[in-house]
């Protein structure tokens, strides 16, 4: 893993947030799954639970309030478990060739995606239901993943701004 821009063969910071992203959807969507076929693990806690809610508690907010709306109109946790997967799979494909285009449309995507996370994280701390529904520890990881991935693509954005002031200024060999 190296940060900056179109590093060959090499995640960058902003890709390994897309990347983080995608595992916290899968994470949820494991419970899901298994929940229609072993409706006993609705009654207690276990680690599939604890995905859940750590998953879920570390998607966007816009995301999970979708997906809330989703399970109440459908009351299926199939629904909710093809509509996390679908998620991370269509942010993915969307994402991925967006982060390793030209230089200026890379960087002009990691700018959005950051101040997305900006917003996201702002929703976070507005006093909603959904921040609460899982209860403070999922909150907090949640947040704190957001975080993370926040100084993932910011990382990024500054080695590629390194680079570009330091090809600026370096010598140039005299035309011909």
């Amino acid at each position: 893993m190296s940060f900056g821009i179109n590093e060959r063969g090499k995640l960058t910071g902003a890709q390994l947030a897309v990347r983080i992203m995608q595992a916290c959807a899968v994470a949820a969507s494991l419970f899901t799954f298994i929940v229609p076929g072993y409706l006993s693990l609705l009654t207690h806690r276990g680690v599939l639970s604890t995905l859940f809610e750590l998953g879920f508690g570390s998607i966007p907010r816009i995301e999970a309030i979708l997906l809330s709306y989703l399970y109440r109109l459908t009351s299926s946790e199939i629904a909710l478990h093809f509509g996390l997967l679908g998620f991370a799979l269509v942010f993915g494909l969307v994402m991925w060739p967006l982060l390793s285009g030209k230089p200026k449309k890379a960087i002009a995507v990691r700018v959005v995606f950051a101040v997305w996370i900006v917003a996201d994280l702002t929703l976070r701390l507005i006093p909603m239901h959904i921040n609460e529904a899982f209860g403070l520890h999922s909150a907090i990881f949640g947040f704190i993943v957001r975080l993370c991935c926040l100084g993932l693509i910011i990382a990024d954005l500054i080695v590629c701004r390194r680079k570009s002031r330091a090809e600026e200024q370096a010598p140039q060999p005299p035309a011909e």
